[in-house]
């Protein structure tokens, strides 16, 4: 008990490697985006800029979400619910001209009529649809099964 039976070696991900796992996260968001009726374009400046803000590279590829929710979910959100962008919309993300500027630069390159955006496709990817939310009890339909059987089961 209590000894170590393997000794494990991590070595640290190659600005190639995190790149690639930034690009997993940027599809999670275009797929999100083309949910709420937009189109994201990063640019490859862009992506460079992002990978610069991994200041705890030892931890690997973890902070990479948080920068991505950070740097690119969070402004368009924003974009969102101030009607900077719309549903349509074409929205470009570039690195910004100011070296020292602490976000992307956002723009909107095209727009056309579509349904109106939510901004639940981009701020709550995680979160259940709004289907399974609709019963006002807080009950879902599985636990009242599992306690009618529990109640059949002691009363024999």
């Amino acid at each position: 008990l209590n000894r170590i039976d393997k000794i494990v070696i991590f070595t640290p991900l190659s600005r190639d490697q995190l790149g690639k796992v930034l690009d997993l996260q940027l599809a999670r968001v275009y797929s999100m985006a083309a949910n709420a009726g937009l189109r994201v374009e990063i640019t490859p400046a862009a992506k460079e800029w992002l990978l610069d803000q991994n200041t705890e590279p030892e931890f690997g590829a973890r902070p990479i979400r948080r920068i991505v929710q950070d740097f690119v979910q969070d402004a368009l959100v924003d974009g969102l619910t101030d009607a900077r962008f719309a549903a349509g919309d074409t929205i470009r993300a570039d690195a910004p001209a100011d070296p020292a500027a602490t976000e992307l630069a956002f723009s909107k390159v095209t727009g056309t009529a579509q349904a109106p955006a939510t901004t639940d496709a981009i701020a709550r990817p995680e979160r259940p649809a709004p289907a399974a939310e609709s019963d006002d009890s807080g009950a879902h339909a599985d636990p009242p099964r599992a306690e009618t059987a529990r109640k059949g089961e002691s009363g024999q």
